[in-house]
């Protein structure tokens, strides 16, 4: 369905859309309008979802499921689950659900962000990524937006401590986090995070996101925070 509006222009903004109409696939300054907003938008089309199954953690796979399916209202279509244990049960699970999962499987740990980096070439738009062992209830469509509106790398989910949660190293100003050092505060990564595709750029073949790519994201001023104050725990 179509909508009629009225805008206001710059002159040469408005030339440089005139030059893509084509008179074949882009035939009117309209159409050439809703190719630019559609591919400004793609990027922003979190498609992708990875789940980090890690080590030694408890899984509940009625609580991976009801994860997802709060995440497919934003684009979710395909699914990787990485880690070193059968997933089977769970990507049978996940498959009746309509979404393309794969596993991979990790025969040695390559921590968080060796981990990622296995999918390396396989996203081109943004991501979202979460551990398996949480359980989140929040307003996600704002954790979404904030990503949106910054253009940012990386925007990780953040909550203060809480029972069975010992504070990290996360110092936080506004949206921006300042600073992911060894300084004590009261944050908490909350292990659910929205990536663009440049941060395979900063992603080691072994190592975590804690340790090798949040200090650098902050230092260079790339990485925000979405602070949860709903729902939220780890399911240790």
């Amino acid at each position: 369905m179509q909508e009629k509006i009225s805008i206001s222009i710059d002159k040469d903004l408005l030339s440089k859309v005139d030059k893509l109409t084509d008179n074949k696939s882009i035939k009117k300054r309209s159409k050439a309008f809703e190719f630019i907003i559609d591919e400004y938008f793609k990027k922003y089309n979190t498609s992708s979802l990875i789940i980090l199954g890690g080590s030694d953690v408890k899984i509940d796979n009625k609580n991976v499921i009801e994860n997802v399916k709060k995440l497919m209202k934003f684009g979710v279509k395909d699914v990787s689950i990485i880690g070193d244990k059968n997933f089977n049960s769970l990507k049978k699970r996940l498959i009746r659900l309509g979404l393309n999962v794969n596993v991979i499987e990790e025969k040695k740990l390559r921590g968080t962000a060796g981990a990622l980096k296995m999918v390396e070439g396989n996203i081109n738009n943004s991501f979202f990524v979460i551990f398996i062992n949480i359980k989140f209830d929040f307003n996600v469509d704002e954790m979404v937006n904030l990503h949106e509106q910054t253009g940012s790398i990386a925007t990780i989910g953040v909550t203060l401590a809480r029972k069975n949660t010992i504070p990290d190293n996360i110092i936080v100003e506004g949206n921006k986090i300042t600073s992911y050092n060894k300084t004590k505060n009261q944050f908490v990564n909350a292990g659910i995070y929205i990536f663009g595709p440049g941060i395979f750029s900063y992603l080691p073949k072994k190592g975590t996101l804690d340790k090798k790519v949040f200090p650098r994201l902050a230092k260079e001023e790339k990485l925000f925070s979405y602070i949860i104050t709903e729902k939220w725990e780890y399911l240790n």
